[in-house]
Order: structure tokens, then sequence, then C-alpha cells
């Protein structure tokens, strides 16, 4: 659902992306070619694949692949002019100016909350992310959609969205974002006059018009979409907030016991050190 990849920016290049100076007018000035190298497949436990940030110490990885080991350092697999390429991909301004959370050229660093937890991951000096939520939701909705196995076809989605919204904000998340897939069915109608109804520093509307994609009989893919928008929103957000949840708009997480809202949930979380709930 998602192609993910990390591309080294020269170091002439990095201030101007981060502060989105590369984009004007809406119009992207930088592009980026990709070259896909095959690999052969790698049969390793999960964990080897992690990348060298999320590692500590205490980690002993056996069988890890290394493309140096394994091809030495001068080795290209396949050819480039064999290999295939996507090209012009435009380099877009950061995640939180392009939807408009912060403005263009901004340090978002200086929008960053205070860290009152400790850090169990050892990113590098430039790789830290600037948390500005404490807690987050992310929905795939639609105007209308079919349940699972085509079995019904639901038609209030603004209804549930606005009810979902409403309860969710009320509870304590202090930034939702609403992946809106209604253009995958229909360009005449979209879930933006619900989203309009809440201040846009709380709700923010991606549009997200993509369609189900199945490479089997029958619709055993017929969630592709969401399972794409709920990787979208974690790579492209999660990282500017403490704590991240998915849900669908009939899902409702309820803060209990002595607890009266998501925040407060979170902050316990945090005192516990706990990393995943």
């Amino acid at each position: 659902s998602q192609l993910l990849f990390k591309c080294p920016i020269p170091e002439d290049w990095r201030d101007k992306v981060k502060l989105g100076d590369t984009v004007i007018n809406d119009y992207s000035t930088l592009y980026v070619d990709i070259i896909p190298i095959r690999t052969p497949p790698r049969y390793t436990p999960p964990r080897e694949f992690f990348q060298p940030k999320y590692r500590n110490s205490k980690m002993t990885l056996e069988n890890l692949f290394l493309p140096d080991d394994e091809w030495g350092k001068d080795h290209i697999l396949p050819k480039i002019d064999h290999s295939g390429r996507w090209e012009n991909i435009p380099i877009c301004m950061p995640s939180l100016m392009t939807h408009g959370l912060l403005p263009k050229g901004s340090d978002i660093r200086s929008h960053s909350l205070p860290d009152h937890t400790e850090n169990h991951v050892a990113f590098p000096p430039d790789e830290t992310p600037s948390v500005i939520h404490e807690v987050i939701a992310c929905t795939w909705a639609s105007t209308t959609f079919k349940t699972r196995s085509n079995r019904a076809q639901v038609g209030d989605g603004k209804r549930r969205l606005k009810e979902w919204l409403e309860f969710n904000l009320l509870s304590g998340f202090n930034h939702i974002y609403v992946y809106d897939n209604s253009g995958a069915f229909t360009n005449r109608d979209s879930l933006a006059d619900v989203i309009d109804l809440f201040p846009p520093e709380q709700v923010t509307r991606i549009d997200w018009p993509c369609k189900i994609c199945s490479n089997r009989d029958g619709n055993e893919g017929e969630r592709s979409s969401q399972y794409a928008a709920e990787s979208s929103c974690r790579m492209r957000f999660g990282a500017h907030a403490r704590w991240l949840g998915s849900f669908d708009t009939d899902e409702y997480l309820v803060p209990m016991g002595k607890f009266g809202s998501m925040s407060e949930v979170a902050a316990d979380l945090d005192r516990r050190r706990v990393r995943v709930a």
C-alpha cells in the first residue's frame, strides 16, 4: 500500500526543503527519480529489518542482510538502463505545511511541545521528530461506501463523521486527520462541508480518492485504500504526536475510571513508560 524509501537530500538543499522553499505557488521546483534495485528474497526474523536508528546495543541480531558484504561497494543490481524508473516525482512541502498546520518557512522545532518523557529510541540529532500534539486520531471515511464483501451500502457517511468528530474532540484528541475517500466513487460530493464545521487547528481533511486495489479474484483487497491511508497518516503526521490512533467512524474510544480525557490516558501511559497500547 505504501512505497517507502529514504532519499538523501544534498546538504545545500536540506534547509530549503525543510522550510518549504522549494514549492512556489503550489508547484514543486525540486524533483526526484526513483530507480529500483531488485534484490533476492531475505528470509530473516522481522526485527532484523529494523533501521539502525531503532536498534540498540542490547540487540544481538544474527543473519543480517548487509549489501556491502553481499555484493561489495562497487556493484549495482541491475544495470540502471535495465531497471525501469519513476521519473519527475515532485518533492512537496513538509506535511504540516502542506495542510496548513504550520506556516510555510517556519521552523517546526519552535512549535514543539516540551518533552516530558524519556525517549527510548535513539534518533540521530537531525532526525529527531518534533512533537506538536499530544494525542491525534486518523480515520478513513467517505460519503458512501460498501461494507466488507459488499453486504450492505452505507449512505450516511456525513452524519457518522460529524458525530464521531464531535465525540473525539470532546474526549480529548488534540487533532484529527480525515482521509476523505469520497472521490473514489463520485466527483460531485465529499466530506469537506462536514469538516469545515470544525476549526482547522483541530480537524484536517486529506483528499484521498484512492480506489480499492485487489490482485485476487473477488474483493479480498477491498480495504487496501484504507490501509494505505492509515500508513500515510502514521508516516506523515505520527512523528509529530506523542500518541496516534486509527479508527473507523463507528469506533469510539472512551476514557474511563479516573481519566476524564484521552489526553489524561496518554499522559498516564507516558508516566508508566508504555509505548504501544
